[in-house]
């Protein structure tokens, strides 16, 4: 995220610091920053990650990019940066059957998955209703898992261009939030 100048937002950024920084105790939330274009929605959240950085708190950011990106493009991006940070294999084995789904978004991510398919080759199966569930349920675990090492938020910049994927998927975190110490911040 790009430094710069922040000024006018003071009182929207005292509310998202603490709103991140609550949700160990308040359960997780949802914030959505809206504006015209050059508003300051990304000064706002890049100088919000900065304060977290402060506090010991883990911020990871994607951006969902117009019409070219595959499925889930953000959240994939959101995967492999938090799998850096956690113990991959130990997941893998909390959650072997959650592994295949998250497998086929982000091939090579796990070392026991059986999977090194390309992003381009997601089946139709995962993508149909029952499939969609499985890969939601598989990444809500994941991001459970993950918050137990350490409680972070997550920026999702330009959520007007995100697939359907991408926001069904947010749909169902957003139903479930309650119950993992994550706030994610979409802009």
């Amino acid at each position: 995220m790009s430094e710069g100048l922040f000024v006018g937002r003071d009182r929207e950024l005292s509310s998202l610091v603490s709103r991140s920084l609550s949700v160990g105790e308040a359960g997780g939330r949802i914030d959505l920053i809206s504006g015209e274009p050059g508003i300051g929605k990304t000064a706002l959240v890049s100088t919000m990650a900065q304060k977290l950085t402060e506090h010991g708190f883990s911020t990871h950011v994607a951006k969902c990019v117009e019409e070219i990106a595959p499925p889930y493009w953000p959240w994939i991006g959101i995967i492999r940066t938090l799998a850096v940070s956690i113990n991959i294999a130990r997941f893998s084995e909390t959650a072997p059957d959650r592994v295949n789904y998250i497998a086929k978004l982000v091939p090579n991510l796990i070392p026991t998955a059986p999977s090194s398919e390309s992003l381009a080759s997601i089946s139709l199966e995962m993508l149909e209703d029952s499939g969609k569930f499985y890969l939601h349920q598989a990444i809500y675990e994941f991001l459970g898992y993950a918050s137990t090492e350490r409680t972070f938020a997550l920026i999702l910049e330009d959520l007007h261009w995100a697939d359907s994927g991408s926001c069904h998927l947010l749909e169902f975190l957003a139903r479930e939030i309650e119950n993992l110490p994550i706030h994610i911040v979409c802009t």
